[in-house]
């Protein structure tokens, strides 16, 4: 995708290690299609890539969000809360990092968009 190529072009600026952001990022992303997470054309795809490249970028930075309280997640569908949990966690587990709810609980609402625009057609 254009959008994110661009954006990860702009890591070495940022003084990231460009091939480990990028490797942890088509590992998310790998891992999102083999749970059966679904990326769908448009907006809502670009800004679920666009946070996946973020939580990479915090991922080598060992800098992740803060946990806090999880507003919502009760309006969650379990589908979204456990394969976000299971990319999230390996993912995390993969760098020597300790599960973050609240990592997990983002990619799960992107998860959870996809999951009604594909069930609505949209």
């Amino acid at each position: 995708m254009e959008f994110i190529d661009n954006e990860l072009s702009k890591l070495k600026n940022e003084g990231y290690d460009f091939l480990e952001v990028k490797a942890i990022y088509e590992n998310i992303v790998n891992m999102c299609i083999e749970n059966g997470v679904k990326f769908r054309k448009g907006t809502q795809e670009q800004m679920f890539l666009n946070h996946i490249l973020v939580l990479s970028k915090r991922i080598v930075s060992r800098d992740l969000i803060e946990e806090m309280e999880l507003y919502g997640i009760d309006e969650l569908s379990k589908f979204a809360i456990d394969k976000a949990n299971t990319i999230v966690g390996s993912v995390l587990s993969n760098y020597h990092l300790e599960m973050n709810k609240t990592e997990s609980f983002l990619i799960a609402t992107h998860i959870e968009m996809n999951k009604e625009e594909e069930e609505n057609g949209k």
